[in-house]
């Protein structure tokens, strides 16, 4: 019985781009086909088959970056048939802070402290002493859960 997964195999592009983590399907795509100098139409024209409307088949992907479907779907986070295996990072905070959070006032000063802490290097004790309707612990689980960025030299 022939599966989706039969068909021509298709050569891997010659320029190959890594996933950014955190990265979306589409912003990889684009990327991947700018790389190649292909418009991201007709990168999604090969990869969706079935229409436009559909995801993108992830055993195409997989041939055109010479990857494996399952490490496509570790490192881009909405892939079709990915399990989220962290429930904590369904949001833009876990949802532990998520729930502990109902006031917009409190939401804008975590986003305040976080930004803080992200451009600058503040320490979280000296963003407790900002920000001090924050509950040490809600700030704390949310800067643990912030990707990790390159640190200016100044800050190391």
């Amino acid at each position: 019985m022939p599966t989706t997964n039969t068909g021509p195999k298709l050569a891997p592009l010659p320029m190959q781009v890594r996933p950014v983590l955190g990265e979306g399907i589409a912003s990889y795509i684009q990327r991947l086909a700018q790389a190649n100098h292909l418009s991201p139409d007709e990168l999604t024209a090969v990869l969706c088959p079935r229409g436009r409307a559909r995801p993108p088949e992830l055993h195409l992907l997989a041939q055109l970056t010479n990857s494996t479907v399952d490490a496509l779907r570790r490192a881009l986070p909405d892939a079709p048939g990915r399990v989220n295996t962290d429930p904590n990072r369904a949001g833009p905070f876990p949802q532990r802070v998520d729930h502990a959070l109902p006031s917009l006032f409190d939401r804008v000063d975590l986003l305040m402290a976080l930004g803080e802490a992200l451009h600058f290097g503040v320490h979280r004790n000296v963003l407790r002493h900002r920000y001090p309707r924050l509950r040490r612990h809600l700030l704390r689980l949310a800067l643990q859960h912030q990707p990790r960025q390159h640190r200016p030299p100044h800050l190391r």
